[in-house]
């Protein structure tokens, strides 16, 4: 976007110092380009239009800005949050045709997160891309996120979204968490006893789909173990967590070793998976959360103690998958 005439040209509409541009995304709410005009920097937008849903967002950039000053790496940062007056210089100037035609167009919305801007998509769409990682690739960028939830647990929250399309991929092709939107925080009183039902279907844990009680903690690590299935295989493990589906059956039914044969079978070339990696996949998905290991046990199962790449490796794996478009691509 060019912005260096935006100050003079009134029909470019703006959110304080910041140019609003094209769209990124959408979801409940619409994520936009925004550039601030002092720096000619690029930020994202989240934008929320009505007032029934702005305390969502007000919630969203409050577990971000606390997680952010509790240091907690490859998360988004939060850059403001803003609830723009109601009334705008456009409509207050109505009266006077002088001074409406010289004024700044003011783009209207109820609230708006300014975030940083991951400039090289989700990781979605590199695993949809390359069918499947690397395993020392994929324990990489595994490792990264148990660390990143591990610190976010510890400070007593959950994100209760944990999928591809919310993990964000930087200019250094390094991981974003993003999209903290049914996040919450839990203390010792409260953290088994969470009832919203919520997710994105392939990550759903059994315990939500059953409308039980659940725990945050264990219905993020069941999530991460579909992130590192699919990361692996690139392609769901199974349709829906519960007993009705044939693949899921085997974990509730206690025979995981007969899913692996199938996996192995028709997703694996015929090839026997890991055993380290097969360990960490069961202990992921078990039907009793109690069973599902946290994110700093994780870290200490063999399959994460093997060597994986360096940075600059990473990113010229990355972009042989998959040419960087230079925006991302999400939901709101």
């Amino acid at each position: 976007m060019n912005i260096e005439n935006s100050a003079s040209n009134p029909l470019i509409p703006k959110l304080n110092k910041y140019v609003i541009g094209k769209n990124l995304g959408s979801g409940m709410f619409k994520v936009k380009v925004a550039v601030d005009e002092t720096t000619n920097m690029k930020y994202a937008a989240k934008i929320c239009k009505d007032s029934f849903s702005k305390h969502r967002l007000s919630h969203e950039a409050s577990i971000i800005s606390a997680l952010n000053q509790a240091g907690v790496s490859n998360i988004i940062k939060l850059i403001e949050y803003i609830e723009p007056e109601q009334s705008s210089t456009r409509r207050r100037a109505q009266a006077n045709n002088t001074e409406a035609a010289n004024s700044q167009a003011v783009y209207q919305c109820k609230a708006a997160m300014i975030m940083e801007l991951a400039p090289n998509e989700t990781l979605f769409e590199y695993v949809l891309a390359s069918k499947g990682f690397e395993e020392k690739m994929a324990c990489s960028i595994f490792k990264e996120l148990m660390i990143t939830i591990s610190k976010i647990h510890s400070l007593g929250y959950v994100h209760r979204d944990i999928k591809l399309e919310n993990i964000l991929i930087d200019e250094n092709f390094q991981i974003k968490l993003a999209d903290f939107g049914f996040a919450r925080s839990f203390d010792d009183n409260n953290k088994e006893k969470m009832t919203t039902r919520l997710g994105t279907e392939y990550y759903i844990a059994p315990e939500m789909r059953r409308y039980d009680p659940y725990s945050g903690m264990k219905i993020d690590m069941f999530s991460c173990g579909v992130v590192l299935f699919l990361l692996v295989f690139g392609r769901p493990p199974f349709r829906q967590a519960s007993s009705i589906d044939p693949l899921y059956r085997y974990f509730s039914d206690d025979q995981p070793q007969n899913f692996w044969e199938k996996t192995e079978r028709v997703v694996n070339g015929g090839k026997e998976c890991n055993m380290a990696l097969k360990l960490l996949i069961n202990d992921l998905f078990a039907s009793d959360p109690s069973k599902r290991p946290t994110a700093e046990k994780v870290l200490q199962y063999e399959w994460m103690k093997q060597d994986v790449g360096s940075d600059k490796e990473m990113e010229t794996y990355m972009m042989k998958i998959k040419k960087p478009t230079g925006e991302i691509v999400g939901r709101g």
